[in-house]
Formats: C-alpha cells, sequence, structure tokens
C-alpha cells in the first residue's frame, strides 16, 4: 500500500481533457470539457481603425496652420497644394525653363556631367531611398544640413517618389544649370532647395556694401540699433529670440546672396524692412510687399540701395495699426504656413517630382552610399581599416 501511495507521487494524475479525448475516441468524437473559443470577428476592428485626419478645410483657409498640421510632414500631393499654393508658380516656371533650352529637351546626363565641374553633391532617389553619390566637403555642415532636410522629406513621404538624381551646391555662388541652389537671380535657370537654415543668428559682420551703407545712414535716428558683429570676440552678438523684441527688423542681402536671416526674423511679430532684393529663394513667393494688399507681411524699398529707408520708417511709425497688421500678417502667413516644417518637406517632395518629369535618363544609385550610412562618417567611399 506504502508503494502504491509512493507510485502516485511520481505520476501525474489524468487530468481531465486527456480523459474526454480518450472518451471521444471510444465514441468516435472529440469531447472538450470546456466551451469552445470564439474567434473575434476581426472586421470589425478594421473598421474601428482610425482614419487619417481630414486637413483639407484648415489647408484651404486663410489663417495660420495650427500646430499639428504645420508640423506634419506626411501630408499628401493634395494637401500640400492646398495648403501652399504660392509656392508652385516659381518651381513651374522652373520646370518650364528646362522643358526644352534650344536643341536639348529636358535634363541629360550630359548636363548632370556640366554639373559636376562645380564641386557640388550628387544624390539619386531610387526606389524610395536616398543614395549620396558625391559629397562636396566645402561648406560642408550646410550640404550636410541639406542632405539631412532632404532625407526627411523622402523617408515621411506618404507616396511613393518618383526616382530621381542631380547635384545640389550649398555655396552663395552658382552659374545657371540643371541643378539646385539656395538662391537665384529672377531670370536665372536654377532648381531652388531649401535653405539650409531650416534644418538647423547672430548680428551679422560688415562683409557687403550694402551693410556698411544701412550702418552710415541710420546713424542718429531714434530707431536705431543696428551695429556689427566683431568675430574675434564677438562683441554686440544678438541671439536669434532676442531679434523678436524689436519692433522693426532690417533684412540685408550680402555681396553676392541672399539674406540668410530673412527667414528667421519673419516669424517675429515685427515689421520686418528691407531694401529690393536682387536674390530669391524657395519661399520668396510668399512675400507680399504691396503697400495697397490686406496681406501685405514686409516693406521692400524701391530701389537697391537705403537711401530712401529715412522717410519708409517715418510712414511706418506714423501709422501703428498699418504697421501692427504687417507685423500680425507675417506671423499669419509665413511662421504659421510657408516657414512651416510641413511646408519643407511639400516643396522638396513636389520640386523633385517636376524636376524628374524632364529627366531624359534612368536615375541610379550607381557607388552611392545609402544616406543612413553616409551621415555616419560624411564619407562616400568608406576607407577599410
Amino acid at each position: 500500500m506504502a508503494r502504491k501511495e509512493q507510485a502516485r507521487k511520481f505520476l501525474p494524475p489524468w487530468p481531465a481533457t486527456a480523459l474526454c479525448v480518450l472518451l471521444g475516441m471510444v465514441l468516435g468524437r472529440l469531447v472538450l470539457p470546456y466551451p469552445k473559443f470564439e474567434v473575434p470577428d476581426f472586421s470589425t476592428l478594421r473598421r474601428a481603425a482610425p482614419t487619417a485626419p481630414d486637413y483639407r478645410a484648415v489647408l484651404a483657409s486663410d489663417e495660420a496652420l495650427p500646430e499639428s498640421v504645420a508640423n506634419n510632414l506626411r501630408l499628401t500631393h493634395d494637401e500640400c497644394d492646398a495648403g501652399f499654393p504660392l509656392l508652385w508658380g516659381e518651381v513651374t516656371r522652373t520646370r518650364d525653363q528646362f522643358v526644352r533650352r534650344g536643341s536639348v529637351v529636358g535634363i541629360t546626363l550630359k548636363d548632370l556631367q556640366e554639373s559636376e565641374v562645380y564641386d557640388g553633391t550628387r544624390v539619386a532617389i531610387v526606389d524610395n531611398r536616398m543614395y549620396v553619390k558625391r559629397f562636396h566637403a566645402e561648406s560642408a555642415s550646410r550640404n550636410q544640413a541639406v542632405l539631412a532636410s532632404l532625407y526627411e522629406a523622402v523617408s515621411t513621404a506618404p507616396e511613393p517618389m518618383p526616382d530621381v538624381e542631380f547635384w545640389f551646391r550649398g555655396t552663395d555662388n552658382l552659374v545657371e544649370g540643371a541643378h539646385f541652389g539656395l538662391n537665384k537671380e529672377a531670370n536665372e535657370k536654377v532648381w531652388l532647395l531649401p535653405d539650409f537654415g531650416f534644418w538647423s543668428f547672430w548680428r551679422g559682420a560688415l562683409l557687403s556694401k550694402f551693410r556698411e551703407e544701412l550702418y552710415n545712414l541710420v546713424q542718429g535716428y531714434e530707431w536705431n540699433d543696428i551695429d556689427h558683429l566683431d568675430w574675434g570676440t564677438l562683441n554686440n552678438r544678438i541671439e536669434m529670440e532676442d531679434h523678436c523684441k524689436h519692433r522693426y527688423l532690417a533684412s540685408i542681402e550680402g555681396n553676392s546672396a541672399y539674406s540668410g536671416r530673412l527667414k528667421y526674423i519673419l516669424q517675429c511679430r515685427s515689421v520686418v524692412v528691407s531694401h529690393k532684393m536682387k536674390w530669391i529663394q524657395h519661399f520668396h513667393p510668399a512675400l507680399d510687399a504691396d503697400s495697397n494688399s490686406p496681406d501685405q507681411n514686409f516693406v521692400e524699398l524701391q530701389s537697391s540701395g537705403w537711401a530712401e529707408l529715412p522717410v519708409v520708417m517715418e510712414d511706418i511709425i506714423r501709422d501703428p495699426v498699418k504697421s501692427q497688421r504687417i507685423a500680425d500678417n507675417a506671423v499669419r502667413t509665413m511662421r504659421g504656413r510657408y516657414l512651416t516644417p510641413a511646408s519643407v518637406t511639400c516643396y522638396w517632395r513636389r520640386v523633385l517630382a517636376e524636376y524628374a518629369s524632364l529627366q531624359q535618363f534612368v536615375p541610379t544609385a550607381g557607388d552611392g552610399v545609402d544616406f543612413q550610412s553616409f551621415a555616419m562618417t560624411f564619407e562616400v567611399h568608406w576607407k577599410p581599416h
């Protein structure tokens, strides 16, 4: 009896399930001791899945975009169309410039070869993956920022992007050609890319005649607080946020390039005043300097110099209601719409689509390196070690 009890301690008890299985085999069918498991109806789960927000009404309005839309990097082609209509005219005009140039139709491999002599950065997007085929080390931080901005637009695209291959330069000076640059004169044949500063300001140095002319002209005026930065000691440095403490802000181009600070000071609720601008950037079509327009968002002098500034400033100061409207419009249209992260990604995808529509060749990754690998060392060709 003791041996039987000891054996029971080592032999597992027959579970109820096993007994039912044996009984089922005897009776010719399987009998389960528990209720049958109910398989859920997954179709109800699919119907309950959230749908993408409908931003169309917000995008089509004239108001500043709410943060949820302004920072949305996944807007569709149609949503971008509705939200940023003022950007596309210049893109279309540039495309039309390259449809036919004499006997040349569209953009050819020869165009890429000719661009190569100007020491740029070559990029290919193939099957929605971005490759760096050549990296130009001059102004390296600028080029790195441009590539990062582009990669963000590619990696967040909600729709397939066309295969595309192109050159760009992050320097100020750029000759005409089927490549991308930071700025251009109005009639130049160059594709515009978003400025590197959208990815990543101080008071400037007196590096151009426009800046020196302004500095000398405004001395003695009560509304003047213009000074220059000493790059050696960093004296007179003003942080970007401190610019916004001023009611009036000047935008000044350099000797051969755009004003890099314009996109920043337009986000202050201040009146931005500029001389007649020679260079345009991708967002400039959204600027409204028409003094009769209810949407005026900055002030532009009639001449390339500053001689008329004292008279213009007198008019601005005399009419505080209009000045406030200009400042408010800058916040609504520029900070709240055309200088937002959403607008930058939309612009990248649209301008590359227009460029791709003219390609007379098949883009390839070739010997390029995918951007994720490139970002580790900023090298296209890695040395074994």
